[in-house]
This record gives C-alpha cells, structure tokens and sequence, in this order.
C-alpha cells in the first residue's frame, strides 16, 4: 500500500490488515499507550498495602511470591485498573462518535442535555422506588437514552444533519 502525502504505510499480518496513518498520530498514541502503562503499573504497586514493581511483575505473570501482594494485585487491582481503561476508553469513543455525528469538534452531551435527562431519571427512580444502585444506573441509561431520542426526533430533518443550514 502506498501512502499520500505526510503519512505511513502500515501492514500488519502478512499484509491482510493495512492503513495509512500520519506521523503525528502515531506518536501521540505510542506516548499515549506508554503513559497508561506507567500509569497502570503505579495503580498495580500503591493502595494501602504498598507493592514493589519486581513484587508486581512476579504477581502478574508468575502467581508467586507474597501472598498478600498476589492477592491485592490480581483481584482487587487488576480489575479496577482495568476496568478504569476500558470506561475511559468507552467514553473517548463515545465523545468522538458523538462529534462525528454531529459534525462539532466541540460538541459534548452535558451541553445537548444527555447528562440531565439521565441525572432527571436517576432522581425519579431513587425517589419513586427507592432505587438500588442496579435500578439506578438503569434509569439513568434509560433517562440518557430517552433525551438522545428526543433531541435527535427534534433535530432531524430526514436524516442525519450537523447543523441546519448545511
């Protein structure tokens, strides 16, 4: 694959997957990637129960050495380090499907709404049923869910439209 102006040929698998991507780009990912390792790796080691980085490694990868440490690194922190990446990743993507569909690089939920009708919801359903935390974050999805529909039934004219003169 040739690449344009300004960018890199990339192939990956034997040439099956391939894509083009600017310098800039890759850089920016590459520091990105880096910086949550490091990040993740001073999440695996602080807490209450401090964990040396070789103790870390030997947790992960082996399974052995301190118990204590095994344990505060495999089930209490793995899976909340984890799960912090994968929201924060959740929510970058949906930021910038957001934007791509509205054609607004500084287009956001809070300010179309999204973040009141699932806080509005949220309320209904703690005052009306007293609401455990699974009923809560339900309507709340459901109250974010519920506004976009409205916004976008109010928005569109036959489509998908970035603003109402384009």
């Amino acid at each position: 694959m040739k690449g344009g102006a300004g960018t890199w040929p990339v192939s990956l698998w034997s040439g099956r997957v391939s894509f083009r991507t600017h310098p800039r780009t890759a850089w920016v990912c590459g520091v990105g990637l880096l910086v949550s390792g490091l990040l993740l790796t001073v999440s695996l080691c602080a807490g209450a129960y401090p964990v040396p980085v070789p103790d870390v490694a030997r947790a992960l990868f082996v399974g052995t050495g301190d118990r204590l440490a095994v344990h505060f690194v495999n089930q209490e922190r793995l899976p909340q380090a984890l799960l912090a990446i994968l929201v924060g990743a959740a929510l970058g993507i949906s930021r910038a499907v957001f934007q791509s569909l509205s054609r607004n690089p500084l287009a956001s939920p809070d300010v179309i709404g999204f973040n009141s009708g699932a806080a509005t919801r949220a309320i209904v359903v703690i005052v009306a049923f007293g609401g455990s935390a699974a009923q809560v974050a339900t309507g709340a999805i459901g109250g974010g869910l519920l506004t976009a529909l409205v916004v976008y039934l109010l928005a569109s004219k036959g489509g998908v439209h970035g603003c109402g003169w384009c």
